[in-house]
């Protein structure tokens, strides 16, 4: 690819370590920075993602971050499941209305 940052030999990937920064958070969900602060500040423990400050940034646990995708992958097989199965058994209201439909 013409003008794509190369990466040298001696440089770190600074997806390596330990700590997320809340920019890298982001761009791994594809939301913006601005929902990563809401989300580490929710009052609801549910909601909340567990960060760290250092000195005057937001730090995400590597490890902490992993977590989440797996429970998002987890809620979204679950959901999809749920989802199969309802149009399987033609219980969503939309296949309803073509089986009643008259040409």
């Amino acid at each position: 690819m013409a003008g794509a940052a190369r990466k040298s030999e001696g440089e770190a990937d600074p997806w390596s370590g330990p700590f997320l920064s809340a920019n890298e958070v982001a761009a791994l969900f594809s939301i913006s920075r601005a929902t990563v602060y809401r989300l580490a500040a929710s009052p609801d423990p549910k909601v909340r993602w567990p960060s760290h400050r250092i000195g005057g940034s937001i730090r995400f646990s590597r490890q902490d971050i992993e977590q989440i995708i797996a429970k998002a992958r987890e809620h979204r097989a679950d959901a999809y499941g749920e989802i199969t199965s309802a149009v399987a058994w033609g219980s969503s209201t939309r296949s309803k209305a073509r089986r009643t439909r008259r040409w």
